[in-house]
């Protein structure tokens, strides 16, 4: 649960933050058609979830099984430890690791999804969403005055700068009217600038924010165990049990029965009850009863 409220506040806040103002672009959504479900993970976004989704899982696991005084302690379980401390390495080395091979397979946002000659087919639709030379309606490549394939404005933009992708091929298949859609077509502007991968200042932000969700969950969670939880004496122990008696009384009426005649209706009357109470030894009982 603290984690939780902590995402929703992290999400609230950075598109407001310099850290996350530096470099971080809106996952383009509608740039998405054709793609596989495994390229819709390319962004910071997801990589956000991810990390305060797995991590408060894993943790559950072990906070909400203390035991504390009605069980046995969760870290005798083995094979609960196992598996928390194999997923919490993993989480936190892939999340604060430099970019390598294991990030780019588990498309962690340290990788530059939106950086130069990226190999995201959703951000090659975002930096050029025309592709990257002009097309006639049927496909064919239009010609310059030089001769020469006529660049598009996201092309000419980025080799102004002194960058030109060397992906031309993979980006024109992808930003084709056929794979994109009219999507493409209605981008404005027409083009989109590259950017850098999460840095590990900003990473390095939302794994301290996790820990203190995680430390929070911990004492909420002991509080509760401490405060709330009482102890239920164990079956077989001596039990005190408070007993209350009832004893009638009655008054008899004016004609009285001789004796070891019994009474008939009329004869006695029922006044009122009155309480005594008496403490019994219960060895069978588990918890302290009112009878």
């Amino acid at each position: 649960m603290c984690c939780n409220v902590l995402v929703i506040l992290l999400i609230r806040v950075c598109p407001f933050h310099p850290l996350c103002l530096q470099d971080h672009v809106d996952f383009p959504a509608h740039l998405t058609k054709g793609c596989g479900y495994w390229q819709l993970g390319d962004n910071w976004e997801a990589t956000v979830f991810t990390t305060f989704m797995v991590f408060p899982l894993v943790w559950s696991g072990i906070v909400y099984s203390l035991g504390s005084k009605f069980r046995r302690l969760v870290f005798w379980n083995f094979g609960v430890c196992t598996v928390f401390l194999i997923i919490f390495i993993l989480y936190t080395a892939l999340l604060l690791s430099p970019v390598n091979d294991s990030t780019a397979i588990f498309h962690v946002a340290s990788n530059a999804f939106n950086g130069r000659n990226t190999a995201s087919p959703v951000m090659m639709r975002f930096q050029f969403p025309q592709g990257c030379y002009s097309t006639d309606a049927k496909g064919a490549y239009m010609m310059n005055a030089t001769g020469h394939k006529q660049p598009t404005i996201a092309l000419a933009r980025a080799q102004a700068g002194g960058y030109t992708p060397n992906n031309c091929d993979a980006i024109d298949k992808y930003a084709s009217a056929k794979s994109c859609g009219p999507a493409c077509a209605r981008q404005n502007p027409p083009y989109g600038d590259a950017t850098n991968g999460m840095s590990m200042e900003l990473r390095t932000t939302i794994f301290g924010i996790i820990l203190a969700g995680m430390a929070a969950t911990l004492i909420f969670q002991n509080v509760l165990n401490f405060v709330f939880v009482k102890t239920d004496p164990l079956i077989g122990s001596d039990v005190v049990v408070e007993v209350v008696k009832k004893i009638p009384t009655v008054r008899v009426g004016a004609k009285k029965t001789a004796f070891g005649e019994e009474a008939k209706a009329g004869d006695v009357e029922l006044v009122e009850s009155v309480e005594t109470k008496d403490t019994v030894v219960d060895p069978t009982v588990g918890a302290d009863i009112n009878v």
